[in-house]
């Protein structure tokens, strides 16, 4: 859920297609119904079929917004490895000119994890945080 526009519908849909052969799997097969594979292309191609102008080019329902999911988290998955390594950053942050901006000035603790997990054997082999 923490994948760029991934509802949590979407991340259910992921999970539940798994595992993928191939990068183009994740989106699934067009107009199937009844299965893992089916629930997720409707759900990451759903702003193509939306009737609304989602990405503000005034067309509707057009193959750019179709793909818009898909074209964010693309570079964020992967389908064949065991071995991911994920990055996160906390940050505590305090407006102190009241503007709704947060500026570096303003970030007030800072605190990054990065891990390294191994899915088939469902662990964490490395663990390093700053």
């Amino acid at each position: 859920m923490c994948l760029p526009l991934v509802s949590r519908e979407t991340a259910r849909a992921l999970v539940a297609a798994r595992p993928f052969s191939d990068i183009g799997g994740i989106l699934g097969n067009a107009g199937e119904t009844g299965t893992p594979a089916g629930a997720l292309s409707r759900e990451i191609t759903r702003y193509g079929r939306d009737f609304l102008d989602n990405n503000f080019d005034l067309i509707f329902d057009d193959e750019q917004e179709k793909e818009m999911i898909f074209s964010k988290i693309i570079g964020l998955i992967t389908v064949r490895g065991n071995i991911f390594s994920i990055t996160t950053t906390g940050q505590k942050v305090r407006d102190l000119n009241d503007n709704g901006t947060i500026e570096q000035n303003e970030v007030t603790a800072e605190r990054k994890i990065r891990v390294v997990y191994d899915r088939r054997r469902q662990k964490i082999i490395f663990k390093e945080q700053r």
